[in-house]
């Protein structure tokens, strides 16, 4: 007796793993229509949709010639034509608040809270880089700069500590004293033959091991007739020169 029922017993085991063998395994792929769940509530099987990018603020310059706008994702837009304003001081930019070193302090979740701009993108028809323009810009990573700019002026990125890359510099002639002081991340630089001058201290105090890539538009002999002013070691002893045609 106790045989059948053990028998009976492996029997029912070997019936309920078979059957739980038989079910589909579980998608591990998230679901791309809402069928209740994309986040907007109406259940009605609607494309997922990505997080919105806003304004969150904006402004114009020179009497409406230039325009500015600061991205929730980071970006801040300078768009228009002709040479920027200079600013007699970082803390009169009105991007300021965007990230100058004040802001810094504040908690995401505070009252007065504001995007902090970590890329810059400057349109087609800007000329120049103004004087100060994103001095002490503390969470700035990028600069994409257009063919037209070709001057950056004074102290324009002095201090920006996190800048890592900028690209696009193809028109630029001039680059003032100080423009990239203290740009203690910078690594990549986009430049071309259209260069001429990098003056006082451009790229000074940079960090003791720092290396800077150079990706110059042009040839040897035209980086070589560039007139590089003192105070620009990274640039004249441990920069890399990437030519290209």
């Amino acid at each position: 007796m106790w045989k059948k029922s053990l028998l009976l017993i492996l029997s029912l085991l070997l019936i309920l793993t078979l059957a739980a063998c038989d079910k589909e395994p579980a998608d591990p792929t998230p679901p791309t229509t809402d069928d209740g769940g994309n986040g907007d509530g109406d259940g009605n099987g609607s494309p997922l949709k990505p997080p919105s990018v806003t304004t969150t603020a904006s402004g114009t310059l020179k009497d409406g010639a230039i325009a500015w706008t600061v991205y929730s994702d980071g970006r801040l837009e300078v768009t228009g034509t002709g040479a920027m304003p200079d600013f007699s001081a970082e803390n009169q930019q009105p991007w300021y608040p965007n990230g100058g070193m004040t802001t810094l302090e504040r908690d995401p979740h505070d009252e007065g809270f504001v995007t902090l701009v970590t890329k810059l993108v400057i349109g087609e028809g800007i000329t120049k880089i103004s004087e100060n323009a994103f001095r002490h810009m503390q969470k700035l990573e990028e600069v994409q700069l257009p063919s037209t700019v070709t001057e950056i002026s004074y102290y324009a990125f002095y201090e920006c500590k996190r800048l890592e890359t900028v690209t696009g510099g193809t028109g630029v002639t001039t680059i003032c004293d100080e423009a990239f002081r203290h740009c203690t991340s910078l690594s990549v630089l986009e430049l071309s033959g259209a260069l001429t001058e990098i003056g006082y201290g451009a790229f000074d105090n940079m960090g003791v091991s720092q290396t800077l890539t150079i990706r110059f538009t042009g040839t040897e002999a035209q980086w070589q007739a560039v007139e590089i002013a003192n105070g620009n070691a990274i640039i004249k002893d441990r920069a890399t020169l990437e030519y290209k045609n």
